[in-house]
């Protein structure tokens, strides 16, 4: 686990780091509207095959839940195979009905989620060309303090393969053993919405994630900002005069403590140089 930061960064156009300043509003989106296709999902895998389980991880899975220990400890009994075959039918019986209803639990958790993307960096190169339309927009620090929004932040996990619930006996015992728990459904929820792939490594993010039912539907969800949310304003090296201006007096009015910073292109190195006004 990495140590929380003690700053998040936003990558913005001219326009979002703009209006974000002006309405003093901070825009979350909808699970749905993430550019990456992988985004938030989950693979739930299919249940091995109960007519022929492996013994050893089906042992290991109920060896962990001290109801089943009697169960192990009578191993040597006659009938007992027998015994544990009808019982281990019971079980994958009790999985596959809690199975069948993750896929629309998951959804119904979605479609009221909304995500704010964060990063700890704010001298990416890739980044200010991705996000900031070609080093024009700008880069916003926000402070994690007082117990804000920024204090829930939660590091993201990168990885090759889409997560998968369920690969092993283990796997399926444990789950039908806990059932729909809040734990259980806060585990699947960090599995879907805080992993990506391995491609997007070099953003280094980390979400802010909530559910708003009032804004069920929307594509994104306005969340105000606090006068002491924001700390410093990085201009990309490419913004035009006149908005270079114009959001300089913007960030001065509504956040007067900020520190504003001016990116200039580094003369030996591929790197920004910023410049504090």
């Amino acid at each position: 686990m990495a140590e929380f930061p003690n700053r998040f960064f936003r990558y913005f156009d001219f326009k979002g780091a703009f209006e974000t300043i002006e309405t003093r509003n901070i825009r979350w989106a909808h699970t749905s509207t993430l550019n990456d296709p992988f985004d938030c999902k989950i693979n739930v895998g299919e249940p091995p095959d109960i007519n022929n389980p492996n013994i050893n991880e089906c042992l290991a899975a109920l060896s962990n839940d001290p109801k089943f220990k009697l169960i192990i400890g009578m191993r040597d009994t006659p009938g007992w195979d027998d015994n544990l075959n009808i019982f281990l039918n019971n079980i994958f019986r009790d999985f596959r009905i809690h199975a069948l209803s993750l896929p629309s639990l998951i959804k119904s958790i979605m479609d009221i989620n909304y995500i704010l993307s964060l990063t700890t960096e704010f001298n990416n190169l890739l980044m200010w060309a991705h996000y900031t339309n070609n080093h024009t927009g700008a880069v916003i620090e926000f402070s994690p303090e007082k117990n804000n929004a920024f204090c829930a932040a939660e590091e993201v996990k990168y990885r090759d393969d889409i997560p998968r619930l369920f690969g092993t006996e283990r796997d399926c015992i444990e789950f039908a053993i806990k059932g729909s728990t809040p734990e259980s459904r806060k585990e699947i929820y960090d599995l879907c919405v805080l992993t990506k792939s391995s491609h997007w490594k070099y953003e280094k993010e980390w979400r802010i994630t909530c559910p708003w039912p009032e804004a069920k539907g929307l594509p994104h969800y306005d969340v105000r900002l606090n006068d002491y949310d924001i700390k410093s304003l990085y201009l990309g090296c490419q913004m035009g005069l006149v908005n270079k201006n114009n959001i300089i007096k913007l960030v001065n009015h509504e956040f007067p403590s900020a520190n504003v910073f001016i990116a200039k292109p580094n003369e030996s190195r591929f790197s920004l140089d910023f410049v504090n006004l």
